[in-house]
């Protein structure tokens, strides 16, 4: 077709139309056919392919498409459970997975669902340790991510006992302080050198709550041992009752710690909670009951923390061996030498200056240490000015470790009197202090094993300036309010006194 012959063409075609009498036969030929052929409603052979089934089933259509974002949503979900930080599903398990999961739980399955989640996260920064994938990003994220759960942790526990439920509250608080300590460890032994530094502020942030989750277990246990009122047989029931769960805890993971070497960290966890555990059942059987409870209450922690850590190891790029290179040493012998008393401790710096951090200590040891703790809280009478108070404490080691004590009477004149031992490996000492003026003064007193680690805690002590003030002030506590029949336990007894 050529160039004036398409000119002519369309020129042609504007200038021709239909006439009226044509127009008027179509019409009258198109409706003579619709009558000769009506139209039939049949149903189609497939629905789903009709725009009816769209505009008319809207139930079906609802179901249709909701259950395509379930099942793509869930495939997400099930593909963003190994993501690791920094990988690009990572948010949505965190922000929206574990969110969800956690928004149709109770008060209580929801904190212990935050501990899981704590554990989580660490056992995340092991995976990328071991792979030698840690960035000061994804620690900072780490970090940030623990802080949330240990304040949502914090948050529910409170809400807990304000409901009348401050048992439920210590035990997530003692699964919670168990499961840091062990999922600690195994991060630390797999970071790499040259990433030691820059953990540094994660690991602190990990001792951090552990610390905080400690607290609230011995702040039980002193509220409830220095409580004269208590009967002693209610004390040795708690005892037995603790001793009981100690068993069905290590009844659980027996078994792998059989099969492990006698050097893996595992087995010498185990080993220390069967020590203090027959430590205690010693002490019950003296009739020093309690420290029986304080001993119960260590193993019990100890107990479940054997437990995570058996549970965490299973993961196949984890394993908690000891290290090769370790000379094997003989374990330490309890010896029965008569108690004595020995000069003073040495006084003249702090442990800080002679021990590595607790941090640096667990990064350096490759086999697990056991730290003391302290089993005798003496009750704290209310002195006078110028009046000497004398104290007696008391600690167990596992592993028979020669002990150092530090004492802040927080009046500034720091460890002003002596401090004398009163058994060969300084498990048990004898202090006094002389205050001069009357007020409130917070005292803590810690002790050391030498190894980086140690046990401490705080009190408040009393001095009052008149002998009136001193009279009303020790007279007795009234006996707990409890119906006839009902258990003491120490988080219970703590919340009376509050």
């Amino acid at each position: 077709m050529t160039h004036k012959f398409a000119q002519f063409f369309f020129k042609l075609l504007q200038g021709t139309c239909l006439t009226d009498a044509e127009r008027a036969a179509i019409r009258a030929d198109f409706i003579a056919h619709m009558r000769a052929r009506p139209y039939t409603q049949t149903r189609a052979e497939n629905p789903l392919q009709t725009i009816a089934f769209f505009l008319f089933k809207k139930p079906a259509a609802i179901t249709l498409c909701l259950s395509l974002v379930v099942f793509g949503a869930g495939s997400v979900a099930y593909a963003s459970n190994n993501s690791l930080p920094g990988e690009a599903l990572y948010t949505i398990k965190v922000n929206v997975v574990e969110e969800v999961k956690s928004a149709f739980l109770s008060k209580e399955k929801k904190a212990r669902f935050e501990v899981e989640r704590t554990a989580r996260r660490i056992q995340e920064a092991t995976k990328l340790a071991s792979e030698n994938r840690l960035t000061p990003e994804t620690l900072k994220l780490m970090e940030t991510h623990l802080e949330e759960h240990a304040q949502t942790i914090s948050k529910l526990t409170e809400t807990i006992n304000a409901e009348g439920n401050a048992e439920i509250s210590a035990d997530i608080h003692t699964e919670l302080q168990a499961t840091l300590a062990a999922n600690k460890e195994i991060f630390t032994a797999v970071i790499p050198e040259e990433s030691i530094e820059e953990t540094q502020t994660l690991i602190a942030a990990i001792e951090t709550i552990e610390d905080a989750a400690k607290l609230e277990t011995t702040e039980a246990v002193i509220a409830l041992v220095q409580n004269e009122d208590i009967p002693k047989y209610d004390l040795q029931k708690i005892s037995e009752e603790t001793r009981v769960l100690i068993e069905e805890e290590t009844a659980a993971v027996r078994q792998m710690v059989e099969t492990a070497p006698e050097t893996s960290s595992i087995a010498r966890k185990f080993a220390a909670v069967q020590k203090i555990t027959e430590e205690g059942e010693r002490r019950l059987k003296e009739g020093a009951v309690r420290e029986s409870v304080a001993l119960f209450q260590e193993a019990k922690i100890r107990a479940k923390e054997v437990s995570v850590l058996v549970e965490t190891s299973k993961e196949p790029q984890i394993k908690i061996q000891a290290d090769e290179n370790e000379p094997q040493t003989a374990p330490p012998q309890i010896t029965n030498a008569p108690r004595e008393t020995i000069a003073k401790i040495p006084i003249g710096q702090p442990a800080s200056a002679e021990m590595p951090s607790p941090t640096q200590a667990k990064i350096e040891q490759p086999l697990p240490n056991t730290p003391p703790k302290i089993i005798s809280y003496p009750s704290v009478p209310v002195g006078a000015p110028q009046s000497e108070i004398p104290f007696t404490w008391e600690a167990f080691d596992p592993e028979n470790d020669t002990l150092r004590w530090e004492l802040w009477w927080g009046d500034e004149e720091r460890r002003e009197n002596q401090e004398v031992c009163e058994s060969s490996s300084c498990s048990r000492i004898s202090a006094s202090h002389t205050f001069t003026d009357p007020g409130l003064y917070t005292a803590r007193v810690r002790v050391y094993d030498g190894k980086g680690e140690s046990d401490g805690y705080s009190f408040i002590i009393d001095i009052r300036a008149t002998a009136e003030e001193q009279t009303s002030a020790q007279e007795p506590v009234a006996p707990s309010e409890r119906r006839e029949g009902e258990s003491i336990t120490p988080i219970r007894e703590r919340e009376r006194r509050r």
